[in-house]
């Protein structure tokens, strides 16, 4: 079955963005603490399109995000911007041959910072904005390099929430292991933060005062949520599912909710079975792993923003445990394949 098409304007109070993903590719949708959609960000093209990487702005207007629109490949992406508000227009922010992912936005909205494959590696550069008459965020000026490496993909950049430093992951290209870094954004020598092995996709809370970031642990083939103090030290596991893998973590304005893509695996194959939106409450004794499923039926769902405004808590801490959700989502898997629809991606 087919994701659900929409046809109300996008509320005001819809405070989550995801990709959904499906037979032709994948869009922006917004959704609602209990999983359901309420619109699309942005609309299917003809030909197979994925919207991906997802950054709400601090003033809450605009979506910035990766895109193979205008590109020949999926897998060839440039950086995208949209109105927080359903119809709103998109616009493209960046037009290099290289490969641009990854975009957050400074917190004053003056420059948006991303990871490119414009070097021998993956780099991170910042672009500059300026609002037209409109309001409306444009480029002004060239994008520029902040880092530069012969051996490291630098990737998945988080701004500090007072502007001044970028926190990403450097994964060596040869040894395969990567770790936290953390840099001014000014410019200057970047500072390694952890050891690694594996230390992923890193983010700021809200105070400045921790990161969240993805790394497996010790004795399990999976990947989890840990967080660190922000210069590094006091490294602790938030949540552990062992049932899948999550990365990518975003927190809520408030501090008090990271969320996070988990990816299911086939226990024979390791290939993915489904991706979702999974979550976890930091004042919840002891942390257990949330998800966050459309009601109405399970869809495939990468990546999250959240708007800089207060979740709906009550709502939230209502959604289900995630070993539960994936039960359901399995069982109505197995029966749509049984009925010869198969497993949609």
């Amino acid at each position: 079955m087919p994701p659900r098409e929409s046809t109300a304007p996008a509320p005001v109070d819809a405070r989550i963005v995801t990709t959904e993903r499906g037979p032709r590719g994948g869009r922006l949708v917004l959704v609602d603490e209990d999983g359901a959609r309420l619109a699309d960000l942005t609309p299917m093209e003809p030909r197979p399109t994925i919207d991906s990487n997802p950054a709400w702005s601090a003033d809450g207007r605009w979506i910035v995000f990766a895109s193979n629109r205008e590109r020949s490949g999926l897998d060839q992406t440039s950086l995208w911007l949209v109105g927080t508000r359903r119809g709103s227009p998109l616009r493209r922010l960046t037009r290099e041959p290289s490969v641009d992912r990854d975009p957050r936005l400074s917190p004053d909205g003056r420059h948006v910072v991303y990871a490119s494959s414009a070097g021998v590696t993956f780099d991170l550069w910042i672009l500059d904005l300026v609002a037209d008459a409109s309001g409306r965020p444009q480029p002004t000026g060239r994008p520029r390099r902040l880092t530069a490496s012969d051996h490291l993909d630098e990737l998945a950049p988080s701004v500090s929430p007072d502007g001044r430093t970028v926190l990403y992951m450097g994964l060596d290209r040869t040894t395969q292991r990567s770790s936290l870094y953390l840099m001014a954004l000014a410019g200057g020598a970047p500072r390694r933060l952890t050891a690694g092995p594996a230390d992923l996709t890193p983010a700021f809370s809200p105070d400045g005062r921790a990161i969240a970031f993805a790394a497996p642990v010790k004795g399990r083939n999976d990947i989890d949520l840990w967080a660190i103090d922000a210069d590094g030290s006091h490294r602790r596991l938030l949540v552990a599912e062992p049932l899948a893998d999550e990365t990518g973590p975003v927190w809520s304005a408030d501090g008090r909710f990271v969320f996070a893509t988990s990816v299911l695996r086939s226990v024979e194959s390791g290939l993915p079975i489904l991706s979702s939106l999974a979550f976890v409450d930091l004042r919840e004794r002891p942390a257990v792993l949330r998800a966050l499923h459309d009601p109405a039926q399970v869809v495939a769902r990468l990546g999250a923003a959240l708007a800089p405004s207060a979740l709906d808590a009550a709502r939230l801490d209502r959604q289900p445990v995630y070993r539960a959700a994936i039960r359901r989502a399995v069982r109505e898997a197995s029966e749509r394949a049984a009925e010869g629809q198969g497993i949609e991606e």
